[in-house]
């Protein structure tokens, strides 16, 4: 009977973590292009050439990054954990800083019309 529990537990912690990362991949995997998608669609007036090609440079290094650090996990040269959680954590805060970048940005833009108006 302990037998039995041991197995379910494992194979429900299993499918949590098998969750977890699917919702985590296809989060990254929606977000990255959308990024890029409105960088390098947006109105000149927002965001000048400088920038979007900033963005869209880091944007791709960090893809690349990620995808040797993600081979070397799955060819067992580097161990999951800590490289997995250091991945996604890296991601969050890149998405951020690109959050506040762009708000900050975007006020900046507002104010300047404001006084280009009065």
């Amino acid at each position: 009977m302990a037998g039995n529990r041991q197995q379910t537990d494992f194979r429900s912690g299993m499918v949590r973590v098998i969750m977890h990362n699917l919702c985590i991949y296809t989060a990254f995997a929606l977000i990255v292009p959308g990024v890029l998608l409105l960088l390098l669609a947006s109105d000149r007036a927002l965001c000048g050439w400088r920038y979007r090609i900033a963005w869209a440079v880091f944007a791709v290094a960090l893809l690349l990054c990620e995808w040797y650090l993600v081979t070397l996990v799955s060819r067992h040269v580097l161990p999951s954990r800590p490289v997995n959680p250091l991945i996604q954590k890296a991601n969050v805060g890149v998405f951020f800083a690109w959050m506040v970048t762009d708000l900050w940005l975007f006020n900046a833009f507002l104010n300047c019309r404001k006084e280009v108006r009065t």
